[in-house]
């Protein structure tokens, strides 16, 4: 009897980072600045300034980036910073990008009079390369740069810190050296998954860390359905048996529903649906006119470029933006 042969899911890794800083953005700045992190009252709501990044980066090429966070939080003084995170996915070294750091840290100053922290998460595979500034000058002239600077790369042979450690975001990497090193090894992957999810049974961590890890893990580990199947009867027995549940019913839906990627087929209406409870689930609750305008939308492939839209969006107004900018194309026909 011959064993099937797994094939090997494509890799998505730009919406889980996304999500994911965005909800534990507290751990990032504990595991890459204790220092900065010690002096921000985290008592106080961080604001996530999306329109203030866009305006800040507009015209730049940011062919590799996947997530750029502009935050504002306040000190225990109560003076109010900003934060720029930047992440750079990519497989090779790319000369513009301490320039684009330069960039994106001088022109807040410029436009809003603010100074900027600037952090940069480097997931690529490329050990050798790890820029942390930029200068240029003239003469006796000189501007620079120093950001901070954490590298997924250094912590290779270095697994078992990561996983003992109590930063929550020490793990987050760990689950993405795991990722790149079982990519086209679904069996392998799968047990790391699962290794992996079962450290949260361990934790004392609260809910909420415990939930937003494991959403993390079980959307960048993706897995063939057989072994997805396999994956969640293990963890249901599990949770059963710790009497500890590592999602709420509504993660659970909404990441199940997030595995439909690239299977809304048929109807028109029933592909709007989709998007419309999909939105609902992972933002709690979207404005009528977000609604409206899906039920605008003209043909199944528009429904499908945007459901997968919807997964990478870091905020609803940037799937708004997106919505858009489809709703303003010439319908495509079925």
């Amino acid at each position: 009897m011959t064993t099937k042969r797994l094939k090997p899911v494509k890799d998505n890794y730009d919406g889980p980072w996304k999500v994911y800083f965005r909800e534990n953005l507290p751990h990032f700045l504990a595991f890459a600045d204790v220092d900065a992190y010690d002096v921000i009252d985290w008592s106080q709501e961080v604001e996530f300034l999306d329109k203030e990044f866009r305006r800040i980066s507009r015209g730049s090429k940011n062919n590799f980036v996947i997530a750029d966070c502009l935050v504002k939080v306040r000190l225990k003084s109560g003076i109010e910073r900003w934060i720029l995170i930047h992440i750079e996915l990519q497989a090779q070294e790319d000369e513009t990008f301490p320039r684009r750091m330069f960039i994106y840290n001088v022109r807040p100053f410029d436009l809003y009079d603010v100074a900027v922290a600037s952090y940069a998460v480097l997931a690529d595979e490329n050990a050798n390369w790890k820029p942390d500034s930029f200068t240029y000058g003239f003469g006796k002239s000189e501007t620079s740069i120093r950001f901070g600077v954490v590298k997924f790369t250094d912590y290779i042979g270095r697994e078992k810190e990561l996983e003992e450690s109590d930063n929550p975001f020490a793990l987050a990497i760990l689950v993405h050296l795991k990722t790149l090193q079982t990519k086209g090894d679904p069996l392998a992957r799968f047990n790391w998954k699962l290794r992996l999810s079962r450290i949260l049974f361990t934790r004392g961590w609260e809910r909420r860390v415990i939930e937003s890890l494991f959403g993390f893990i079980d959307w960048i580990m993706r897995l063939p359905q057989e072994l997805e199947d396999r994956f969640e009867a293990e963890i249901e027995a599990e949770e059963e048996d710790e009497k500890v549940e590592l999602m709420s019913p509504r993660e659970k839906k909404w990441l199940k529903m997030g595995k439909m990627e690239g299977k809304l087929e048929g109807k028109l209406e029933l592909s709007q649906e989709f998007i419309l409870e999909f939105l609902t689930n992972r933002f709690e609750s979207i404005p009528e006119e977000v609604k409206s305008s899906v039920l605008q939308l003209k043909s199944v492939v528009q429904t499908e470029n945007l459901f997968r839209f919807a997964m990478k969006a870091a905020t609803l107004a940037e799937f708004e933006d997106r919505l858009k900018m489809e709703l303003s194309k010439t319908p495509v026909r079925n």
